[in-house]
């Protein structure tokens, strides 16, 4: 999670161990729910992080999240710009998660991009979707009034790569108003993924 200060490491983002969220991820498998692991990593590289998390990646129902948002440059700090990830790097993160899942045999993994401006994915194009272990998706993270969610939702849609899932994202506190279920569900094209927050 991203952190206002460097931390021992100096990277801006805090971490928790893994075992903390055991119980959750259990209780989810019990109710039949997938659970994303989301990360804003600061100054590390995503693949370090995700790393750090490899026996809860092991649970079958678990995927990944990129936040490029809270992803910073040596010489940044969070809440001065907003931070950005290029293909290559989240290209990384495919390949990692498609060895890890054909390693475990496991189901394949989501991975999810969340997204609401088009520097924030560089190169989205090259991003890597041909993996089936891999179902990438990226998630419309704008917040506000109706149209301007609908305008990061189309201009994320041009020139999106081959092959991705669309995600929608409804901000409880942050939209006016906020759309209804049903409202979201009559999105063109109908998102595959919508998340509250």
């Amino acid at each position: 999670m991203a952190s206002t200060g460097a931390g021992e490491d100096g990277m801006y983002s805090n971490a928790w161990p893994s075992e903390t969220f055991i119980p959750l991820i259990e209780a989810a498998e019990e109710a039949d729910q997938y659970v994303v692991l989301d990360f804003q990593p600061g100054r590390n590289h995503f693949v370090d992080q995700i790393e750090r998390y490899e026996d809860l990646l092991a649970y079958p129902h678990v995927g990944v999240a990129l936040d490029p948002e809270w992803r910073l440059l040596p010489d940044q700090v969070h809440l001065s710009q907003i931070g950005h990830v290029e293909a290559e790097e989240v290209n990384e993160v495919v390949d990692y998660l498609a060895e890890f899942v054909i390693e475990h045999d496991l189901p394949p993994k989501m991975l999810i991009l969340h997204q609401f401006q088009i520097q924030m994915i560089r190169d989205r194009d090259q991003v890597d979707t041909s993996r089936p272990q891999v179902a990438v998706l990226i998630h419309a993270d704008g917040q506000g009034p109706v149209p301007s969610k609908f305008d990061t939702w189309n201009a994320l849609h041009r020139d999106a790569p081959e092959g991705i899932a669309w995600g929608w994202k409804n901000f409880i506190d942050e939209d006016s108003p906020m759309m209804t279920p049903e409202e979201t569900y009559d999105v063109e094209p109908v998102p595959e993924f919508v998340s509250y927050q």
